[in-house]
């Protein structure tokens, strides 16, 4: 069930860095001064990406953990959402539409590319929160990449040769007797 969850929170972040891409590209990024934000977002979120799938193969995660992988997980909707709506908002305008319908998408345009510019520093100041907040609990840290088994700390003796066995003389003795009193 962990890997399922796991997987559903990488599975937004995949899509949503094409999307940052794609944003990137758009010319008035630059002269709404955001462009460097965007790919601080797209920076953050690969390396979220790339702890995400180090989770992936942990059965057991530890609490604070699964609180900031949700916390990843809810950031890559809301950035997912905040694009998303910007496309729809900012959409190309009717070819054919006059002089006055040109200029209300144009200013229409600007509006929601000011308040997504307003919106992506917003977005930045939390994304950097949520990463101050793995560094300070050290949430990397507890995932391991190799998985440690116990095993009983006696198992080692059995594939020891019996001449290294100390102080187990008197019990084989016993041993040795029992079997030769059995066999008469």
């Amino acid at each position: 069930m962990a890997g399922i969850v796991v997987s559903a929170s990488k599975g937004v972040i995949g899509p949503l860095l094409d999307k940052l891409q794609k944003l990137m590209e758009d010319s008035c990024a630059n002269l709404m001064g955001v462009s460097s934000d965007i790919v601080f977002l797209r920076d953050e979120l690969r390396t979220i990406n790339a702890l995400l799938e180090k989770l992936e193969d942990d059965d057991e995660l530890d609490p604070l953990v699964k609180d900031w992988r949700n916390q990843a997980r809810e950031m890559g909707y809301d950035i997912e959402d905040l694009i998303d709506d910007f496309v729809d908002r900012a959409g190309s305008g009717d070819e054919k539409a006059g002089f006055i319908d040109k200029i209300s998408h144009i200013l229409k345009t600007l509006i929601a590319r000011l308040e997504t510019a307003k919106q992506i520093k917003e977005l930045k100041t939390r994304l950097k929160e949520i990463n101050e907040r793995r560094k300070r609990y050290k949430i990397g840290d507890s995932v391991s990449s190799t998985n440690f088994v116990t095993i009983d700390p006696r198992l080692p003796a059995l594939y020891r040769e019996a001449a290294d066995l100390v102080g187990i003389e008197r019990q084989r003795d016993e041993v040795i007797e029992l079997l030769t009193d059995s066999n008469q």
